[in-house]
């Protein structure tokens, strides 16, 4: 019997198995949540009694699991705090977790940004040119998202502002593990959007 995964791929287990019936266990200790593809084969030594399945592995873990990983201690204090931010990017470790980011590491320019869009649909010229008038103006503000796999206790949102002082809840259009914010700009010349996490206690 050999089985491959979860990471790197190439790691290889090989010997041989004790199955008792239809089933057998593989021990495996994962240090990262996330989505692990395995393949496994068994094989009775014969050429033609090969038998392989491939399957995923999904680990999802709290934020307690997190911290114990980056800082050592599960505890809500100190550089592991929820609201700390110990890499000075600033990013609290809420969104850190949120995001599947390294707390130890700068890496703000990771998260989902905002982008200008158009709802507005138009079929082109046979030549494949926009119609007259150019590509229309964009009406909306926007950020779509997929939340990193096995992520556990962590609530999506988004808010808009005119102003950056008074903020109002965009409604979450998504479904499943897909989250995506779109407000109409109307006539304001500026508009904000800033993501919110909310982690379960």
């Amino acid at each position: 019997m050999e089985w491959h995964g979860p990471f790197p791929r190439r790691r290889v287990r090989r010997g041989p198995l004790s199955i008792t019936g239809k089933s057998f266990t593989i021990a495996h200790t994962f240090t990262a949540s996330g989505i692990y593809p395995v393949t496994v084969s068994v094989s009775d030594g014969d050429p033609g009694g090969r038998s392989t399945r491939e399957f995923r592995i999904i680990v999802r873990r709290e934020i307690g699991d997190w911290r114990t990983q980056h800082f050592g201690s599960n505890q809500n204090s100190g550089d592991a705090a929820t609201m700390a931010d110990p890499d000075g990017d600033g990013l609290k470790n809420a969104v850190e977790f949120a995001f599947g980011l390294d707390p130890r590491k700068s890496d703000a320019t990771k998260l989902p940004s905002a982008r200008l869009a158009s709802n507005l649909t138009y079929d082109p010229f046979p030549d494949g040119q926009p119609p007259a008038g150019g590509t229309p103006e964009p009406t909306h503000l926007t950020s779509s998202f997929i939340e990193p796999p096995g992520i556990t206790g962590v609530t999506y949102g988004a808010q808009y502002s005119a102003d950056l002082v008074a903020w109002t809840p965009i409604a979450d259009t998504g479904s499943g593990g897909t989250h995506s914010f779109s407000v109409e700009r109307g006539t304001d010349p500026r508009l904000y959007m800033r993501l919110v996490v909310t982690i379960a206690p």
